[in-house]
């Protein structure tokens, strides 16, 4: 009788964790994201805007995506879709950076000069 219920409790034990293994998702996106354009150029009274969009490789891209600027002085995200994004810049001159990171950390960068 003792080895039966042992021999249950192992089975349900082996149960529960097969369930467990299969009802997780696998991360997709663990790789670095490419960004294009690498370098935007935005010198010039009339060009203030610049949209970034994050190519797809091998794999999925895990979205939604999460954009970000080094400098919010300099420019900032103005709108975000699917796998573009569009920075504006707010004062004349130097050098920002753009990030993006996707649902599982994989993330990416771009220069922004103006």
């Amino acid at each position: 009788m003792k080895s039966f219920a042992s021999v249950l409790v192992v089975a349900f034990l082996a149960a529960v964790a097969l369930f467990l293994v299969s009802a997780c998702e696998t991360g997709k996106g663990t790789r670095a994201l490419t960004v294009e354009p690498l370098e935007a150029n935005l010198l010039g009274e009339t060009n203030n805007l610049v949209t970034f969009t994050v190519v797809e490789g091998l794999r999925e891209l895990s979205l939604p995506l999460r954009w970000d600027v080094a400098n919010t002085d300099l420019g900032h995200i103005i709108h975000q879709a699917g796998n573009r994004a569009t920075y504006e810049r707010r004062t004349p001159h130097g050098i920002n950076s753009v990030y993006v990171e996707d649902q599982y950390g994989a993330s990416g960068l771009a220069s922004v000069r103006q």
